[in-house]
């Protein structure tokens, strides 16, 4: 595939940053937040894995600042957070809870450019704009291919993207040079599969218009997608292994088996439900054979039949943290 668009560059907090294509408009929307399962709180669970706490899915500012905090959230010591969070409020979190593992959310296949009124989400917009997203061929609208609410709140719809080159690089420097500069622990990588999602590809074969993923003016194809995202969404993790360096932890929220050395572990949603206990362990115990130290891994409970598979993945596997969605 050739990439025929134009370079542009950006400096964000002292880090040049090179983008392809030139930006397109966004509208922008207040929110305290931009992740895909919205805000969701963790429900205690009392076993506790070796050397982690329970997990918990997804820590907002108005919570910490909180008369109830840190109080609030005791039970957990393993945080996903909004990732504009500032160097002031990582130094918060940091003198109430000491030893908790804060990591900053991002997401592999959806980009929440153009939605949001932060200066976080701004300099995310500024540098990785529309032309890396999926695109119909014909119209150019960018294609949201993670929607919670399509009828009543299509606007909460977050622009899909689909690894290339371009975007894998992109990204990886943006999260290395911007976000990790508040001082995180490290990053939950959602969405970061093994392969590109069924749904995902037949939502855009359904595209009348054609779709195409990688700004170079030409419908693009399923193969296309399958064999880029394949290629680089592992050069992905990668990069960001290489960035961030051997103390960071990487967390990658698989929906399945992944073998990846640049994560130092995965997280599955819903084991004993969505996959059966011996499948569950088999991921969770075929990743951390590979997997960057510490190992840390989470299993998400979000139906009462995962409870029990869950807790007991934890006991059986060290660095496995328990939450619920």
């Amino acid at each position: 595939m050739t990439d025929q668009s134009l370079w542009k560059c950006a400096v964000i907090g002292g880090i040049l940053i090179l983008a392809h294509s030139p930006p397109a408009a966004h509208g922008e929307q207040a929110a305290d937040h931009a992740v895909n399962s919205g805000v969701q709180e963790v429900v205690a669970t009392p076993e506790r894995s070796a050397g982690f706490g329970e997990a918990y899915f997804i820590l907002q500012r108005a919570e910490f600042r909180s008369p109830a905090w840190p109080e609030s959230h005791e039970q957990y010591s393993v945080f996903v957070c909004n990732p504009s969070f500032t160097a002031q409020d990582l130094s918060r979190l940091r003198r109430t809870r000491p030893e908790a593992v804060f990591l900053a959310y991002t997401n592999a296949q959806d980009v929440p450019i153009g939605m949001y009124e932060s200066s976080y989400y701004r300099a995310l917009t500024a540098v990785f704009d529309s032309s890396f997203c999926v695109r119909d061929a014909s119209s150019g609208e960018v294609i949201r291919l993670y929607d919670p609410d399509p009828v009543v709140h299509p606007e909460r719809g977050q622009p899909g993207f689909v690894m290339h080159r371009h975007s894998a690089e992109l990204l990886a420097s943006f999260l290395a040079g911007v976000t990790m500069r508040a001082g995180w622990d490290g990053l939950y990588v959602d969405q970061c599969t093994r392969v590109f999602p069924e749904h995902r590809r037949q939502m855009l074969a359904r595209r009348a218009g054609g779709f195409d993923f990688d700004a170079d003016g030409r419908a693009d194809t399923l193969e296309e997608v399958d064999a880029s995202y394949e290629r680089w969404r592992p050069h992905f993790t990668q990069r960001l292994r290489e960035e961030l360096g051997d103390d960071a932890l990487i967390i990658g929220n698989s929906g399945g088996a992944l073998r990846d050395p640049a994560l130092n572990g995965i997280s599955l949603e819903d084991p004993g439900v969505r996959f059966d206990p011996r499948s569950a362990e088999r991921y969770l115990a075929g990743q951390h054979e590979v997997a960057a130290r510490p190992r840390l891994s989470i299993v998400w409970v979000k139906s009462p039949g995962s409870g029990p598979p869950s807790r007991e993945l934890a006991a059986a596997l060290d660095g496995v943290s328990v939450g619920r969605l």
